[in-house]
Parts: structure tokens; C-alpha cells; sequence
């Protein structure tokens, strides 16, 4: 991977619709099919349960500064990352790593097919706050898993991740990958995501955000330590993977579960 120094945009995208911060967390309810034991367990709390390290709302910038990429490179070590980015195949690739984005593990495992990814974010200390507008109807620059997917990989070590996936080409596929030791993960998928999810933690806690909730099925399910979902079409080749050891794992619907729904 190769370092670039930044590239300045010449033209100016439409402003995304800003949000001003993460809604609150619900439990997943269950599905009937699930066993006896497990769905006795379940149920949508009444009060919805606070976030222990509480992450700042995504960024709200102005229309002239929203930078247009085809691809974006961003690794930090004390520094954290805050932005928003429209990924479109006829813009300039944007580049601003301290060094090679870290990426994580079951990404690295997909990347042995020579893929390379179309946003590589990570940050060891701090956090990563990101809105990503997905548009255009090519494919992005880059190999990916799929000759013609999205790829987008995000890591931190001791920091939050909150990403945001407002936009989706309909006709193009999605992957997602993160990886977080200590902070909490929310990823806000966009509301065309048609595919599987898998929410894998070791020390915290999975929870599905109340828009989702009501479009998701339960695939599979070991307490609150994995979760595996279909959303909207499960034939279909979207798919996102989210790790982490101590913190909670929250997923939601682009304009369902965020704050300007």
C-alpha cells in the first residue's frame, strides 16, 4: 500500500443530512423458533441501557468541505479520526496515514485473495467517527472480495468506532469489517443492506438498535456474545462482520436508527 500525500478536491459533492448523535440502545427480541431457554431471555427493555463511554455524533461539516473519494486511507496513533466522505469512482483517492492502515483480523483473512480495501481506517488510541455517502454506479477503485464491492474496514485499539453508512449503491455490494479492543462499536448500515451480519464479542455485549430490530432475523445466537442476522434479502451480498473483546457491539438503519430519522 502505497503512502500518498493529500490530493485537494476540485469540485463540491451535496451536503449528506447531518446527525447529531447515536440513538439509544435496545435488545434484539427474539425469534419464536429460537429454543425455550433462549427466548425466555429475551425481551425489549423498557429503558433503553446507557452507553458506558459515551461517543461523540458523527460530524456535521459543510458542503465545501465534504471531501469525494474514490478511496480513503486513514491510520492514527494518538490522534482521533472525525469525518465525512462521499465514495464516488470518478473522484481523486485520498491518502493520510501515519503508516499502513492496521486492519482487522478476519479482513486481513478475506484480503489473501489480493483485495485491497476501499476505506481503511484505524486509530490506536482515540476514536473513529466516520459518515460514509456510498454513490456512482461503478465499481470503486481498487480489488476487493467481490470484483465489484464496497469494502470498508475500520480498527481501533483502545478508542470507539462509530460509522455511518448513509448512501449505498443498490446494485453494487457492501462488505464491512471492524475491530475494537476496549471502546464500544455502532455501525448504522444504510437501509438498502441486503444480506448477513455477524456480532462477535468476547467480554461485552451485542445489542440491535429498535429499526433494525423489526427487520432483522436471528440466523444464529450464543447468548450475548454472538449474533448472527439476516437483513432484508439473506440471499443477497452484502455482508458485515463487527469484533470486539471488552466493548458493546451496537447495529442499526441508516434513517431509522440515527438522529435525523
Amino acid at each position: 500500500m502505497d503512502h500518498k500525500r493529500p490530493i485537494a478536491l476540485s469540485y463540491t459533492p451535496p451536503q449528506p443530512a447531518g446527525s447529531t448523535g447515536p440513538p439509544p440502545a435496545y435488545t434484539l427480541e427474539r425469534s419464536p423458533s429460537l429454543s425455550s431457554s433462549e427466548s425466555s431471555k429475551s425481551s425489549v427493555p423498557t429503558h433503553p441501557q446507557p452507553q458506558t463511554t459515551p461517543l461523540p455524533p458523527p460530524p456535521v461539516t459543510e458542503a465545501t468541505s465534504v471531501p469525494t473519494t474514490s478511496k480513503v486511507y486513514i491510520s492514527r496513533r494518538r490522534d482521533a479520526i472525525s469525518d465525512t466522505f462521499i465514495l464516488d469512482p470518478a473522484a481523486p483517492e485520498i491518502f493520510y496515514p501515519d503508516r499502513e492502515p492496521r486492519l482487522p483480523k478476519v479482513a486481513k483473512r478475506a484480503l489473501k485473495k489480493r483485495a485491497t480495501p476501499t476505506v481503511a481506517l484505524a486509530s490506536r488510541r482515540e476514536n473513529i467517527i466516520v459518515r460514509l455517502l456510498i454513490r456512482g454506479s461503478t465499481p470503486l477503485s481498487g480489488r476487493s472480495i467481490d470484483a465489484e464491492s464496497t469494502l470498508i474496514c475500520a480498527d481501533a485499539r483502545r478508542g470507539n468506532i462509530y460509522l455511518d453508512i448513509a448512501e449505498k449503491r443498490p446494485a453494487i455490494p457492501l462488505s464491512v469489517y471492524t475491530s475494537s479492543r476496549r471502546g464500544s462499536t455502532t455501525v448504522i448500515l444504510p437501509l438498502n443492506f441486503n444480506g448477513t451480519v455477524e456480532l462477535t464479542t468476547k467480554h461485552g455485549r451485542t445489542d440491535i438498535l429498535r429499526g433494525l430490530a423489526a427487520r432483522a432475523r436471528v440466523v444464529r445466537e450464543r447468548g450475548e456474545k454472538e449474533l448472527h442476522l439476516a437483513i432484508g434479502d439473506p440471499a443477497g451480498r452484502d455482508f458485515a462482520r463487527l469484533d470486539s473483546r471488552d466493548g458493546i457491539i451496537r447495529l442499526g438503519l441508516s434513517g431509522l436508527d440515527d438522529a435525523s430519522a
